[in-house]
């Protein structure tokens, strides 16, 4: 699991789509109107007690300005078929469905796997802030952010960073330097691309925080977003539909008979 180390506050409703698990551990993102994207290693942590989407402050105090937020028990949960507990965090997808459809503008997610070595991200959470301290030490009362540089996964496992090939796969993104990671408490949160205004990754797992060589280890979106379009996608009338989901296809008028 991991937490937010060298960010700052989050800027008042910069990510109003961010979801917070209620016991301050996990994060995740509104994705649509009614499905949240998350970890599956936080199903435990979040299923019981639910997400507050949008909120600025942590639920251990106050941070002196909140936002509006809304606090939400999972009606349902999907987690990605090839997820296996325990097997070193390949495919950490979870969705998490509302019981009703929310009125906050969700976060698009990155459909085009387009990110170039060094790109800059933003890793968001209310995690520990310090890499010695795994418990409440150093949670943030209010949302932390942190710009962390992409890796590519073939340097990721190069000689330049000491994770081994196999445990970065295909459905896994690097990204951090030393001093600039995700941490404990941040898991299942988002890795942002502000630029293009998607989401591309979801706070995984690392080997402490901002340490020199181990940057963070993040699930990829791009790498499932058809598994998330074939979860999320039916069933949402056009109003509501994301942009990224495929239109309904109509059966043609048959002929009439002469």
């Amino acid at each position: 699991v991991t937490k937010i180390v060298g960010g700052h506050n989050a800027p008042f409703n910069s990510y109003p789509w961010f979801a917070l698990g209620q016991n301050g551990f996990c994060g995740g993102s509104l994705i649509s109107s009614d499905w949240v994207l998350s970890a599956a290693h936080c199903i435990d942590k979040i299923s019981a007690v639910g997400f507050r989407i949008g909120a600025l402050c942590h639920s251990n105090g106050n941070c002196g300005q909140e936002s509006e937020y809304i606090q939400i028990i999972p009606e349902s949960t999907v987690v990605h078929p090839n997820y296996m507990e325990g097997s070193k965090f390949d495919n950490d997808f979870v969705l998490f469905r509302l019981d009703g459809p929310s009125k906050i503008e969700p976060v698009n997610i990155d459909v085009g796997d387009s990110l170039v070595s060094g790109q800059k991200l933003t890793a968001i959470g209310f995690g520990s802030t310090d890499d010695e301290c795994a418990g409440d030490c150093f949670k943030p009362n209010r949302l932390q952010h942190v710009d962390v540089p992409y890796i590519p996964n073939t340097s990721c496992c190069s000689d330049s960073y000491w994770y081994s090939c196999s445990s970065i796969t295909e459905n896994m993104i690097c990204a951090g330097k030393k001093g600039k990671d995700s941490c404990i408490g941040d898991s299942g949160g988002p890795l942002y691309d502000k630029a293009n205004d998607v989401l591309v990754g979801i706070t995984s797992w690392g080997i402490g925080c901002g340490r020199d060589n181990y940057p963070g280890v993040y699930s990829r979106v791009s790498a499932q977003a058809d598994w998330i379009k074939s979860v999320v996608c039916p069933g949402h009338s056009p109003s509501s539909r994301p942009s990224w989901c495929p239109s309904p296809t109509t059966a043609p008028t048959p002929e009439p008979t002469p």
